[in-house]
């Protein structure tokens, strides 16, 4: 391996070293959480497995117990139809007239019966009165000459006493004799005798469902065992069974130290004896082994999944990063070349943080310089803005503007270096005296004029604000040099950057009241607090609805406002600054002269406190009667205006709604909802109207080309003439022109 392959395994061995020494530590992490998991593990297993192993073990038994004499009930219930049927009653209470045709059958139904269900051996028909034995195995015998056992004692057959399902005299007996269980079933006549019984020889392994059937014994209420294979372990059966008579199920202890659980049926009354498992108890050492073997191999293999995930996005980081900075590869691992790498460019960030800090002002300075110029740029132009600034602004805030006027000691404005002496000292020191934040942003209108632009924060309550206002205007007079004067006025408070411009108009005003009344206290009197006009949006939308022709919606709109107002503790208070607002809103939509309107409301507003909610009602829709009639007025000034300056404009073809908007003074918008209401027709179709009538006249009394007098009448191209002519007429400019009978 030469010197170059040598160096790049070494570059590979430190630049992975993140993902060894996470694997180390992952796997001790794993090792100690498995060591301390399998010890609790079996701590407490073998708890657990007893008190799950009890209670699978008696859910055992009473699931069986329920099979088991399910299925008896179900053999009664055969052996009743079996035993009342013709050829079985017949033979029982008439022996002696037996015939070939009857023990056939009841031969033949034996044997169908033992084929049948798989854990019946043998069945039997046995008749005392002439002590004769019908069998399963096809045979006919009397007692004494029968091979089975069972005969040998009749007398323990025919008794009714012994285990019963039921406590019911025809119900079935489980008798036990050599060994070998049976069922039979009685004919009594009178309940004292039988005079017949049929007989089933059962395996009771095959009654019992479950796969441990073997290992339980089933008991009589006496003590006598019914199914078993072998009696259980426990000395004195009947007195035990006597101690537990009263319990339904539990554990019981036998000699040999073995315990066994129990349950007593509640249908039958039979005990379930089952012996404890107690080797299940006990958690061997290969399972332990081959626990603790998977463990291994599971914290290996999270070890590495682990260390892979973690390392995989510094790798990724390194891999983006390496090649753009080859001169850091000598590091000694990751972590130390990527701290080189994150101290280089924190500090570019920091040179790019200083240039925009640098620029912001100036940008945020061009912005509103533009918002309060009139001329404000689209919410979405000012969200993008900002958002390019990195938003220095909190979300929700507010927005205020101070107007101050800068004065030489005459009087008069002052130059322009000593006007930027001025300002060059407030925007040094008013930022510190604004609280957190807060934003304030110098705007240099015109010469010896400066628009403080407050940015207030959404948690900062109006006396706070006011309070901030308060500080800001006496550091500014602080601020100015001898003999320099300061003359200010505060707007109101806005919801969004773009509604400053009515802050700056509120400032402007409260600036010429305060110069007119020669007030020039430091602090802002009174009425001169700036406050959040809460109604400015929906005057706005008042205003909206009544320039779009909606009188009456209108009314309707100003009605529901008004109902909450009134509605407030201070009403009349709510009420002039409602007036007020709409009042102002209604100047700055373009209402005609609202002097008049002004001043009936200034006499409105002074017995405003003895008005009546009816009266408020009716000057509100007396103000929006006459300023409808005002927009009406001044929308047909607008119209008229319009319409001469398109009559003298149509041939330009670069005539648009914007020129004609500025040329009257109004926004496109509003020009083109003019069009609409007045003349019912769009703008562009009507100046393409005028156009047509223009050509019309052209084709008809001259021998113009057609092209000629489309660029004449300011169409911008034949194709569009064509389209257009063709649209109002109904047909091309050339056949017009031959039905007229004008000049080609």
């Amino acid at each position: 391996m030469g010197k170059k392959e040598r160096a790049a395994v070494s570059l590979q061995f430190r630049f992975n070293s993140i993902f060894f020494r996470t694997f180390l530590l992952v796997l001790l992490v794993c090792g100690l959480l498995i060591g301390s998991f399998l010890l609790y593990v079996v701590a407490s297993e073998n708890r657990n497995l007893k008190s799950s192993t009890e209670e699978s073990l008696r859910n055992l038994l009473r699931t069986d117990s329920i099979a088991t004499e399910m299925t008896l009930t179900n053999l009664q219930q055969m052996m009743n139809q079996t035993i009342w049927e013709k050829e079985f009653t017949s033979a029982m209470v008439t022996p002696n007239r037996d015939s070939y045709t009857r023990t056939s059958a009841i031969i033949t139904r034996l044997h169908q019966i033992a084929q049948d269900y798989a854990y019946i051996h043998k069945a039997f028909l046995y008749i005392p009165t002439n002590e004769t034995v019908y069998s399963s195995d096809q045979s006919y015998l009397p007692v004494e000459e029968t091979s089975y056992e069972l005969f040998r004692d009749t007398e323990y057959l025919k008794r009714i006493d012994g285990t019963k399902l039921t406590q019911t005299n025809d119900s079935l007996f489980v008798k036990n004799a050599s060994g070998k269980v049976y069922l039979c079933q009685h004919l009594y006549p009178d309940y004292i005798r039988s005079i017949g019984m049929l007989i089933f020889e059962i395996d009771p392994s095959r009654v019992k469902a479950n796969s441990d059937a073997e290992r339980y014994t089933i008991y009589d209420r006496d003590g006598s065992r019914i199914f078993a294979q072998e009696e259980a372990a426990l000395e004195d059966i009947s007195q035990w069974m006597s101690a537990v008579n009263g319990q339904a199920e539990g554990t019981v202890a036998a000699a040999d130290n073995e315990s066994y659980y129990y349950y007593r049926s509640s249908l039958t009354g039979w005990v379930y004896l089952l012996p404890e498992r107690t080797g299940s108890r006990v958690i061997s050492g290969q399972k332990i082994l081959w626990l603790v073997t998977g463990a291994v191999l599971l914290g290996l293999f999270f070890a590495f999944l682990a260390s892979s995930r973690i390392s995989r996005p510094v790798r990724k980081l390194v891999d983006e990063v390496a090649g753009k900075n080859p001169g850091m590869m000598d590091a000694k691992n990751e972590m130390e070349y990527l701290t080189r790498v994150y101290r280089t460019q924190d500090e570019q960030n920091r040179e790019l943080q200083q240039t925009l800090e640098t620029v912001t002002p100036l940008a945020l300075e061009h912005l509103f310089s533009r918002v309060l110029s009139g001329h404000a740029p689209s919410s979405e132009e000012i969200a993008a803005t900002l958002e390019s600034l990195g938003n220095p602004f909190p979300e929700q805030a507010r927005y205020m503007v101070i107007r101050m006027e800068l004065t030489d000691a005459a009087g008069g404005r002052l130059s322009a270096p000593d006007y930027q002496i001025c300002a060059m000292n407030l925007q040094k020191n008013l930022p510190a005296a604004l609280p957190e934040d807060s934003w304030i942003i110098p705007v240099y209108r015109e010469e010896g004029i400066l628009a403080l632009v407050l940015v207030v924060p959404p948690a900062q309550s109006e006396a706070q604000t006011q309070q901030t206002v308060g500080v800001i205007c006496r550091t500014a007079g602080e601020d100015i040099p001898k003999p320099y004067h300061m003359t200010y006025g505060c707007g109101n408070i806005y919801d969004r950057p773009c509604d400053a411009q009515y802050s700056y108009r509120d400032a402007g005003r409260s600036l010429a009241r305060r110069k007119f009344y020669a007030q020039e206290a430091a602090d802002p009197g009174p009425d001169e607090q700036p406050v959040r006009n809460s109604y400015f949006e929906l005057c706005r939308d008042l205003i909206r609805t009544l320039q779009s022709g909606g009188l009456r919606e209108a009314q309707l709109r100003n009605d529901r406002i008004l109902s909450g107002i009134l509605a407030a503790e201070d009403a009349a208070g709510e009420t002039e600054k409602y007036l007020i607002t709409l009042l102002q809103v209604a100047g700055i939509m373009q209402a005609a002269d609202i002097r008049d309107l002004e001043a009936e409301r200034s006499v409105f507003c002074a017995g405003l406190a003895q008005k009546s909610g009816r009266e408020i009602r009716e000057f509100c829709s007396g103000f929006l009667e006459k300023l409808e009639q005002r927009y009406s007025r001044k929308a047909s000034q607008h119209i008229e205006r319009i319409q001469e300056y398109l009559q003298e404009n149509y041939s330009d073809s670069s005539l648009s709604l914007d020129m004609a908007a500025e040329q009257a003074g109004i926004s496109s918008s509003y020009l083109s909802r003019l069009f609409r209401q007045s003349l019912n027709v769009s703008f562009v179709d009507y100046l393409n109207g005028l156009r047509v009538a223009a050509a019309q006249e052209l084709l008809v009394s001259s021998d113009r080309k057609v092209k000629d007098i489309a660029y004449m009448t300011g169409f911008n191209s034949t194709q569009s003439f064509f389209r257009i002519f063709k649209k109002f007429t109904g047909m091309s400019p050339g056949d017009y022109r031959q039905r007229s009978g004008g000049e080609r």
